[in-house]
């Protein structure tokens, strides 16, 4: 047994003692070397893709989130830049189009006219829902207990991450049957900090464009690997 009067106190005792005490600046370092807590992507695609997504290809979007639009465009492009495919939001084009007497490109009969302007294909972009949750939360130990008792009192709300589902579509526009539809859904989970008087915090570092983007990209890189023709 370890006495204060011999010495350094063993190995162990000292990094026990230096968690305790600095424990809260070591679980947020943490978050600032690795912001993000688990993520999961479940994909959910309707059959097979039954048009071929040629290189050179010039893909039309017309919608976007509002809020860090170029963020979300920008995560496209650099998943179909290899594959010689471009992306362009109809935000850019839009004086173009008009020009061309396109007012709607969702109106299937300004397809011809989006065709004769180099356009191949639509990439609609749907979110079907999302979740965005606190970014902290505490829970006693007296609620932690209740937690697995039936009929017992709960906490007023479970942390249970940021969500988003996506539904993304690639519409060729010389043949809308061959429609291909990719459904994305992403969960970044919380991170669970155990305190010392045996109570539990919930962090959420991230927020829901990060969930969003995530289910964005995977959805696309799905498609892509669905339909590529190369």
């Amino acid at each position: 047994m370890y006495s204060p009067h011999s010495g350094l106190p063993p190995l162990h005792l000292m990094l026990a003692f230096f968690f305790r005490r600095y424990k809260i600046a070591l679980v947020f370092g943490s978050l600032l070397l690795f912001p993000v807590g688990c993520a999961t992507t479940r994909i959910n695609h309707q059959g097979p893709c039954l048009k071929e997504l040629e290189s050179g290809s010039r893909l039309l979007v017309p919608w976007l989130p509002e809020k860090n639009t170029e963020f979300y465009l920008n995560g496209l492009r650099k998943i179909h830049k290899r594959q010689n495919i471009e992306i362009i939001s109809v935000a850019e084009k839009e004086w173009d189009l008009k020009a061309a007497g396109i007012t709607d490109p969702l109106d299937s009969s300004n397809f011809p006219a989006l065709r004769e302007s180099g356009f191949t294909h639509l990439l609609l972009i749907q979110e079907l829902s999302n979740r965005s949750e606190s970014k902290y939360v505490y829970y006693t130990p007296e609620e932690l207990s209740r937690e697995n008792v039936i009929y017992a009192y709960k906490p007023s709300w479970q942390e249970r991450g940021n969500q988003s589902e996506i539904l993304l579509q690639l519409v060729p526009l010389n043949d809308i049957k061959a429609t291909h539809s990719i459904v994305a859904k992403t969960v970044i989970g919380h991170l669970i900090v155990r305190n010392l008087d045996r109570g539990e915090t919930n962090l959420n570092p991230t927020s829901v464009e990060s969930a969003r983007y995530k289910a964005l990209v995977k959805a696309a890189k799905r498609m892509l690997d669905e339909c590529d023709g190369q």
